[in-house]
């Protein structure tokens, strides 16, 4: 799987935008529309739903 960069939202503005809680895996495609959203952010489904973009 390519490497995808976290961002970190010191200021909040994502979260306020996003409606995203504490411990949220949020994935935002390129458009600015959600391509994820799950609880817990370490768990296995952010990954599973990346690799049905990227079939690996």
């Amino acid at each position: 799987m390519p490497y995808l960069p976290a961002v970190r939202d010191s200021l909040g503005e994502f979260r306020l935008a996003y409606g995203a809680r504490g411990g949220e895996a949020v994935l935002v495609r390129p458009d600015g529309y959600l391509g994820f959203r799950g609880v817990p952010a370490g768990g296995p489904e952010p990954a599973a739903y990346l690799r049905t973009l990227y079939g690996t």
